[in-house]
């Protein structure tokens, strides 16, 4: 059996938000598990900056929320997106 290491990552109180972030990128079938998602988050050389962290928790609330049949959560994600990521790829295939 190979061996395993378990990593442990702390957040100052103030950051703490950031995994929220990462639970709905998980909650929205982005990544399997947390671990995933910091991993490729800390992994990635370019630095994500917040609108970036902020579009990606509204599309995996808005992929989320359809998953679970909830329409009006479902429809305030899309409209977020529209409204305050205009042109990006997700914004154009939610206004068709």
């Amino acid at each position: 059996m190979a061996d395993s290491k378990k990593i442990t990552i702390s957040f100052p109180e103030e950051e703490e938000y950031l995994l929220e972030e990462v639970d709905h990128l998980v909650d929205g079938g982005v990544y399997e598990n947390r671990t995933d998602a910091i991993l490729d988050a800390i992994s990635d050389p370019e630095p994500v900056d917040e609108t970036t962290v902020l579009y990606d928790a509204a599309v995996s609330s808005f992929y989320s929320a359809e998953r679970k049949g909830n329409e009006e959560i479902a429809e305030n994600a899309r409209q977020h997106i529209i409204d305050n990521f205009p042109g990006s790829r997700m914004a154009d295939l939610l206004e068709d």
